[in-house]
């Protein structure tokens, strides 16, 4: 082979390359793309969910305005959630345990209670680490709890709070979360009154074993609350979502 030949060799295999990798980079790029679209999709959606429940409070004297309006604010909605699922399953490898559950969660309000079950148990699956997967736990116990599945979901927080070994400040509040969560729902959904108080304790077992005191009594505040009134949970204090963000001012 002469000279000339390899550098028609050598031209020939940098051309090669060079598509191979814009073709890369453009799939990438394609990828990043419906992300996007996602992430907006489910803002889009919460969004429309939120304008439905003000447009029903608003319309407490006149009921029949709420529901002149629900048939479109379901079109909408049935439309935003075709378009979430259809992008997920474009890119699925991207797509996060709390995004799955959000899907999931959408679909349950508008009653595609199958699909919302195989989302549910998607994120469970998927989550990174036992954290991520408790957080995904408690929203699919939540969905069972609704469906009158008791002792599946019963057993969904046992599999959950037995997973996560740490004892450190996060993973204590993070139990006990899961713990007030699922309390509220033996007591609202499947009237388990002795079982909920039960959990309730074990609530206030992490929780008092929290070692910063803001976030401690923070978190024995959401608890009371939750215990004295049927629904308090929805108002309870956030996780935090980082551990190394887990100090005083995070719960003050």
């Amino acid at each position: 082979m002469g000279f000339s030949d390899l550098i028609s060799a050598a031209a020939l295999l940098l051309s090669v390359l060079a598509l191979f990798l814009s073709t890369l980079s453009g799939w990438h790029e394609k990828r990043r793309t419906i992300r996007g679209q996602l992430s907006e999709v489910l803002r889009q959606l919460a969004e429309v969910m939120i304008e439905q429940q003000e447009t029903q409070h608003e319309g407490l004297n006149d009921p029949g305005y709420a529901a002149r309006l629900a048939p479109a604010y379901g079109q909408q909605q049935r439309f935003l959630i075709q378009q979430a699922k259809y992008l997920a399953g474009q890119i699925p490898a991207l797509v996060t345990s709390v995004e799955w559950s959000a899907i999931a969660y959408f679909n349950a309000l508008t009653g595609d209670l199958l699909a919302a079950d195989s989302y549910y148990c998607r994120a469970v699956r998927v989550a990174p680490d036992a954290n991520y997967q408790l957080s995904s736990i408690v929203a699919y116990a939540w969905f069972l709890f609704t469906q009158r599945r008791f002792e599946e979901a019963r057993e969904l927080y046992k599999k959950g709070l037995s997973a996560v070994r740490l004892n450190d400040n996060y993973t204590r509040y993070q139990k006990g979360s899961t713990s007030l969560y699922w309390g509220q729902n033996e007591r609202e959904f499947a009237q388990a009154n002795i079982l909920s108080q039960q959990v309730f304790e074990a609530a206030a077992a992490e929780f008092n074993g929290i070692d910063i005191e803001a976030a401690r009594d923070a978190a024995l505040r959401d608890l009371a609350a939750a215990r004295q009134a049927p629904g308090a949970a929805q108002a309870i204090t956030r996780i935090p979502q980082r551990r190394d963000r887990f100090d005083a001012d995070e719960l003050a």
